[in-house]
């Protein structure tokens, strides 16, 4: 499947989301990520099997968004 990507677009200052299909694929010019959840079923596949939706759901109550929100005005100050 893909990646979904918090990131940081520095030219029109404003955080946009990204859609990776492609390990290859993850980057794009000019922008820094700031959060990154992997859907590809390796990610996953051991504890969730084929539930991803659980497994999105686990993921949002592990984030560390004090950690985010560092990231995030590193790269603002840039």
């Amino acid at each position: 499947m893909s990646a979904r990507l918090l990131a940081w677009q520095p030219l029109r200052s404003q955080l946009v989301i990204l859609q990776a299909e492609k390990h290859e694929n993850l980057a794009q010019w000019g922008v820094t990520p700031i959060l990154v959840l992997d859907v590809w079923e390796h990610a996953y596949y051991l504890q969730y099997q084929n539930r991803r939706a659980e497994f999105t759901e686990g993921f949002f109550t592990v984030i560390n968004w004090d950690d985010v929100a560092t990231r995030l005005a590193a790269v603002r100050d840039e």
